[in-house]
């Protein structure tokens, strides 16, 4: 098979088709319920114009599918066949099983399966919601990276940070940078480790420091436990409350919920 052929969009139906030649060659109009595949990708919408037999504009109603439950939708796009890229724009969500992303302008990678944007983005978990002003997600790897003006909002948290990676499989948010975490009274900052929205389980490092209004404490690394409201202390430990200073290889409390 030629690489013409492996490059060709298809076009499997149309209400409407009307067929225009110019000096750089045939563009067809196509109207009303347009279906339309490359390989095993389909796009669907309502108004196209293909120029030649793999560039498309498509308006009204847009959807791409991809075979394994990804669907990207938009209100426009414009989709190079020979590179087998999408930019998408107004209203754009991709769809990928429990995930779904929201920005105005979203750039796509259909061969390498990789979203970017730079627009700021939206991506929702159930209750959970994660924004920043740019980032990418690598849907093969189930993994969304967010870059600048990062906020997570939980249930139990709210995250603010500059960067951040969130793997989609196991739900674990790895921290990239420095970050502040407000839960109830208690802040906690620090500027690498992970949350595990699953178990509620968290680690803290590199100047992990926890405080709320009656509790200090900081240490190399800092385990967090949700369900039992538990802090581990490991490394140059120390806490501090109103009755007690500590200082220790390891310590562990738990937190003040008053």
């Amino acid at each position: 098979v030629g690489r013409d052929s492996l490059d060709r969009i298809i076009v499997d139906y149309s209400d409407l088709a009307e067929y225009i030649r110019t000096l750089r060659g045939e563009i067809q109009i196509l109207t009303g319920n347009v279906e339309l595949h490359q390989d095993s990708n389909y796009m669907y919408c309502q108004r196209a114009e293909l120029t030649g037999s793999n560039r498309l504009t498509a308006l009204d109603e847009v959807l791409i599918q991809q075979t394994d439950s990804v669907f990207l939708f938009c209100d426009s796009l414009y989709y190079y066949g020979n590179l087998k890229e999408a930019e998408l724009f107004g209203n754009v969500s991709l769809n990928n099983k429990t995930y779904q992303l929201f920005t105005d302008e979203l750039y796509y990678d259909l061969e390498e399966r990789v979203a970017r944007y730079e627009k700021s983005a939206l991506l929702t978990d159930g209750e959970t919601k994660m924004i920043s002003k740019r980032g990418n997600y690598f849907v093969n790897e189930r993994l969304a990276v967010f870059i600048d003006s990062v906020i997570i909002i939980d249930s139990n948290f709210i995250l603010k940070t500059d960067s951040l990676k969130f793997n989609t499989a196991s739900r674990r948010c790895y921290f990239v940078g420095p970050t502040v975490i407000k839960q109830d009274e208690a802040t906690i900052y620090c500027e690498s480790g992970y949350y595990d929205l699953n178990s509620k389980e968290a680690l803290f490092t590199d100047e992990a420091e926890y405080l709320n209004k009656t509790q200090y404490s900081t240490a190399d690394s800092m385990f967090y436990f949700a369900s039992s409201n538990k802090i581990h202390l490991i490394g140059n430990a120390y806490f501090r409350d109103s009755l007690r200073i500590s200082t220790a290889d390891e310590i562990t409390f738990f937190q003040d919920q008053e």
